[in-house]
C-alpha cells in the first residue's frame, strides 16, 4: 500500500474531533529506522515547542479553555501547583499527571456539609411544629451559607482562574498523540505506539525517549549521525581494511 495512503487511513484513526492545522505536507515523516529516529523526534519537539498548547501540556499537563480562558486541572492540588509555579515539566521530561477520582471527595464534602449531628450526651430533640415558610424567613435562612467548592478550598479568589475538566485535558492530550503518530510512515508502527501511549502526547515522549535509550541512540542528532557513521566505517574497515572518520 502507498504510504499516502496508509497515512490518510490512519489520520481517520487517530483525528482530533478538533480541527487541528498544525500538521503540514511538510512536517518530517519517519519511516520507523534507528538512524532517523532521533532526528525526526528532535524535529517533532521542535514544532511542538511553538505550539503553546502543546507546550503547556509538556510543562503543567493544563489546558486553557478557548471560551471561559480558564484553566482546566485534574484535582485542586493540580491547580495549587500550577498557581504556584511548581513541579513544571519539559519538553522532554514533560508533566503527566493523570485523571483523579474526585467523586469521593465531593460526596464527603457534601455529606458533612449538610450533616447536622446531636452532641454526644444531649436528648433527643422533640418533634415540634413546623412554621410555614416566608420569603423573608427563607432569605434570611439562606443568606451567606453558600457551600464552597473543592477549588476555593484550596486556592481561595484564585479559583475562579481553574475548572475541573479532566475531558478537556485528555482531548487536548490526544491531539498531541496525533501530532506524533501522524509522522510515522508504518501504520503498524504507528498503531503500536497507539497501544504504549493511553491515548497521551507526554506520555509518548516519555515512552519514546526511554525507548532511544534502550537502543543506544542518543536524542542529539547530531551525536546519533556521528554514532552511525562510526558504525559504518567500523564495518566498512573490517572489510577492507581502510577508510576512517575524517575522510
Amino acid at each position: 500500500m502507498p504510504a499516502a495512503a496508509r497515512r490518510d487511513n490512519r489520520s481517520a484513526t487517530y483525528q482530533s474531533t478538533d480541527t487541528d492545522n498544525r500538521l503540514t505536507n511538510t512536517d518530517p515523516m519517519w519511516d520507523g529506522s534507528q538512524a532517523r529516529q532521533a532526528t525526526w523526534f528532535n524535529e517533532k519537539l521542535k514544532r511542538a515547542e511553538a505550539d503553546f498548547e502543546f507546550h503547556q501540556l509538556c510543562q503543567s499537563t493544563t489546558v486553557t479553555m478557548s471560551k471561559s480562558g480558564a484553566i482546566a486541572v485534574f484535582s485542586p492540588e493540580h491547580a495549587l501547583e500550577h498557581a504556584q509555579g511548581t513541579n513544571k515539566g519539559t519538553m522532554r521530561a514533560p508533566s503527566n499527571r493523570k485523571r483523579e477520582d474526585l467523586l469521593a471527595r465531593s460526596l464527603a464534602k457534601a455529606t458533612a456539609a449538610t450533616a447536622s449531628p446531636t452532641p454526644a450526651g444531649a436528648p433527643s430533640p422533640t418533634p415540634t411544629s413546623v412554621p410555614v415558610p416566608t420569603a423573608t424567613s427563607y432569605a434570611a435562612a439562606t443568606s451567606g451559607i453558600k457551600p464552597t467548592t473543592m477549588l476555593e478550598d484550596m486556592l481561595g479568589e484564585l479559583a475562579s482562574n481553574y475548572r475541573l475538566s479532566s475531558e478537556t485535558i485528555e482531548k487536548s492530550q490526544l491531539a498531541f498523540l496525533n501530532y506524533f503518530l501522524d509522522g510515522i510512515d508504518s501504520a503498524r508502527l504507528a498503531d503500536t505506539w497507539r497501544k504504549k501511549c493511553d491515548k497521551s502526547g507526554t506520555e509518548f515522549i516519555i515512552k519514546f525517549i526511554a525507548d532511544m535509550s534502550s537502543k543506544g541512540v542518543s536524542i542529539t542528532a547530531e551525536e546519533t549521525i556521528e554514532t552511525t557513521m562510526r558504525e559504518m566505517l567500523g564495518a566498512g574497515r573490517a572489510r577492507y581494511g581502510d577508510g576512517n572518520f575524517t575522510n
